[in-house]
């Protein structure tokens, strides 16, 4: 209902007298546990910061990593030397209000010892609520970083879902909360600083610091002819494919449909779905209904190191997604790796997606959800073997330009000098 309160300390707490440039991310959850663009956004956003001189710390909320069957090797993990804190056990309290009391009793000791400069808390709003409630206390700033709208998330999980059901209006009105009650936000995309300008959020309390790439981790790869070939793709065969998790709102299905069509009309083309999740059984069947498993290739999730190697397969990287709320809001972090790789990027036309070809200039775009829009623009780059190397070529050089962790770092410098935590 939002009418949660802090507990008080039965004692005043002590002072926390902070660190210059220390910053506290409260998250979810992180690597190495757990590995999804959640997590590598906040790896990619700690090191960034430590690279310009701030010095980040990350706490993870009540329970993670057991809560998800997972174990901490210590209280404190260091993930590419960057410490973790770990807090409580397997047990958490079920109630809501519960839960967010249990966390900020268990947070005040790691506020203490860390004496952070600023509290950096990460979607959802449960995190910044806890860090609010630990701003207020310690008298510490809190900076809110809006990395989507999960009730839009919730509501592309069923066509039955709408936005006038209760759980939807509900947890859109604590985020609001606290973005309203944030020292400042920052957000991905436009689109995403656009949404919350329609809720009455002032805009110029929101920063937008895009999803980026380390291009050292991301470079332009060639394909690996012997594990093409082990998935029956042939020299002159073209790939179009996709790399990420296979949830409905993606629109992987439209993709498996476009394959078939330029299989039917005759281009020696393949299809590459690298991923898991709970859609991939369902578009398993699809290829096979279609008479495209043959050369439609689920490979499910593949080890972290060897992800690149998935990449260099794809002649062309395909962005399906549905034409759902969430999809027109929400900037994936998939694109700008395809790009840094050197792919050949295509993506549905949703507001959010439209947003980065139009920046970047280096994808083509169909009409979400239109496999017949979606098989012809694949046509032309099939057949057109200079431009797929113009797209990758312009895509690559763009996000080295303009869509890198080190730009990303000054963004929040920039952030932190106007809330007057560093000179």
């Amino acid at each position: 209902s939002g009418t949660w309160q802090p507990p008080r300390p039965a004692t005043p707490p002590p002072p926390v007298e902070p660190t210059t440039g220390r910053v506290l991310h409260v998250v979810g959850k992180s690597l190495p546990q757990t590995l999804a663009g959640y997590t590598i956004r906040t790896q990619a956003v700690a090191n960034a910061q430590r690279s310009v001189g701030l010095d980040p710390v990350v706490v993870t909320k009540l329970g993670f990593p057991w809560y998800l069957g997972g174990r901490a090797e210590a209280m404190v993990e260091y993930v590419d030397g960057i410490p973790h804190h770990r807090v409580g056990g397997p047990d958490v309290p079920r109630r809501w209000d519960d839960r967010l009391t249990a966390n900020v009793e268990a947070l005040a000791p790691i506020v203490e010892a860390v004496r952070p400069s600023v509290l950096h808390a990460h979607s959802d709003f449960e995190n910044p609520s806890l860090a609010l409630a630990l701003g207020e206390r310690y008298d510490l700033p809190v900076v809110y970083e809006v990395r989507g709208f999960w009730e839009e998330t919730w509501l592309s999980k069923s066509p039955e879902r709408r936005p006038e059901a209760d759980r939807f209006r509900w947890r859109h009105q604590r985020e609001l909360d606290c973005i309203q009650r944030a020292d400042h936000v920052v957000t991905l995309a436009e689109t995403m600083r656009s949404r919350m300008a329609s809720d009455g959020v002032d805009p110029n309390r929101v920063t937008i610091v895009p999803n980026a790439v380390d291009p050292t981790d991301f470079p332009v790869i060639e394909r690996d002819q012997q594990l093409a070939e082990s998935l029956g793709i042939g020299e002159d065969d073209v790939t179009v494919g996709y790399i990420s998790s296979l949830v409905s709102y993606e629109g992987i299905d439209t993709l498996v449909e476009a394959v078939r069509l330029l299989r039917d009309s005759g281009r020696s083309v393949h299809g590459l779905i690298v991923g898991d999740g709970d859609q991939r059984q369902h578009l398993e069947q699809l290829a096979a209904e279609r008479g495209v498993a043959d050369i439609v290739h689920f490979t499910g999730r593949v080890p972290h190191d060897q992800v690149l190697d998935y990449y260099g397969l794809i002649d062309i990287f395909v962005v399906p997604r549905r034409n759902d709320r969430v999809c027109r809001l929400v900037t994936p972090l998939k694109p700008f790796e395809a790009m840094s790789t050197g792919r050949a990027l295509v993506m549905s036309s949703v507001q959010a997606l439209s947003e980065i070809a139009a920046e970047s200039g280096a994808s083509a775009t169909f009409e979400p959800e239109n496999a017949e829009d979606l098989a012809r623009v694949l046509d032309g780059l099939v057949r057109d073997e200079q431009r797929r190397a113009d797209l990758a070529a312009h895509g690559a050089r763009w996000v080295r330009e303009h869509r890198t962790w080190e730009l990303n770092a000054q963004r929040y410098l920039e952030v932190y000098r106007n809330l007057g935590i560093i000179a």
